[in-house]
């Protein structure tokens, strides 16, 4: 889902940003002052006007580009210890991605820690799951709590494929490959599968007179947002189904079908390996995202999913392109399913 360089360019451009925006609003000339005053009232025309999705991830992109996203002076509220674990966390996983993507090597130990560092963000998702109240103006996966919840259950499986793929797996463990595979299957389906139900939840909660639902009449802004919260579910969620036919293949056929796979392609374990990992970041980056939006460091819901999907898609594909760049010659797309 995520590529690693890209998670380390993006800090850069919100610290960038930040600077910028903070510069700007406190030059004193009142020629800066009019400037200010007509571009509020421009980005508050263009909000009014923002009538679709695309428009408001529009909208999104420029608060980005202009630094107006942001707001510093919160920095001091991520000093909690599951915001230290979810910040430390992208460390190992970042750096596994990078030497992966570089020098093609599958290290058992570098993803041994990958699988740890996992299982303690999930862990830590979770201590924000139950310090979040619901938010019933939204359905699941459109609020706080229910999105941490959530990423605390998804990473439980990605740890387990992350560890499950090293040589160091006991293999006194495997009996439970096929409840991890039925959790990672119900996990990653019903990510995308609620999204699409929950847009039209969101929309019959607000305009239906006959709904009697448990979901709260919302502002037209509020709804805009959890729409836009769950159009990045299907899209994060949809990518996460693509590893399916790889954990129900490993169950069916076992580790002996593994270890052949590598022998026949010797990049295979990296390539998949990776693959996992940048899957593994752009859940943590994304939760980490939503942290920064609940904490006010972010002050924009469409900076939040504009920044969101960008770097899922980046996150996936640069570590990749550059892995099949150098090392193609030893992996197998698709094939190896059946060897």
């Amino acid at each position: 889902r995520r590529a690693p360089g890209c998670t380390l360019l993006l800090l850069a451009s919100c610290l960038l940003d930040v600077t910028i925006g903070f510069l700007s609003y406190n030059v004193p000339p009142s020629r800066t002052i009019r400037r200010q005053q007509q571009t509020h009232l421009k980005d508050k025309i263009e909000v009014d006007d923002a009538k679709t999705e695309m428009d408001r991830l529009q909208i999104g992109w420029q608060e980005l580009v202009n630094g107006k996203a942001f707001d510093a002076s919160q920095v001091s509220r991520l000093a909690t210890p599951e915001d230290i674990i979810g910040i430390l966390g992208h460390v190992p996983l970042i750096a596994e991605s990078i030497r992966t993507a570089f020098t093609g090597q599958f290290s058992t130990s570098g993803y041994a820690l990958c699988a740890g560092t996992a299982v303690a963000t999930s862990l830590a998702h979770l201590k924000m799951t139950l310090d979040t109240p619901r938010d019933f103006r939204a359905p699941r996966l459109a609020e706080y709590r229910s999105v941490y919840e959530f990423s605390a259950l998804y990473l439980v499986p990605f740890a387990w494929l992350l560890w499950r793929i090293t040589g160091a797996f006991p293999r006194e463990l495997e009996a439970a490959d096929p409840v991890m595979s039925a959790l990672f299957t119900a996990i990653t389906v019903y990510g995308v599968a609620y999204a699409f139900y929950g847009k039209g939840l969101l929309d019959a909660a607000n305009n239906d007179p006959s709904y009697r639902g448990t979901i709260r009449p919302s502002s037209k802004e509020y709804q805009a947002q959890a729409q836009l919260y769950l159009t990045g579910n299907v899209a994060i969620n949809g990518l996460a189904c693509l590893f399916i036919p790889f954990a129900w293949t490993l169950t069916v056929r076992g580790t002996e079908w593994w270890e052949r796979v590598q022998s026949l392609h010797p990049n295979q374990a990296a390539f998949l390996g990776l693959s996992l990992l940048v899957a593994t970041i752009g859940d943590v980056s994304g939760n980490f995202l939503l942290r920064l939006k609940e904490l006010g460091l972010v002050k924009s819901e469409r900076s939040i999913v504009v920044m969101g999907i960008l770097s899922n898609i980046w996150l996936l594909l640069l570590p990749e392109i550059v892995f099949n760049g150098i090392y193609s010659s030893g992996v197998s797309e698709i094939g190896f399913y059946w060897e």
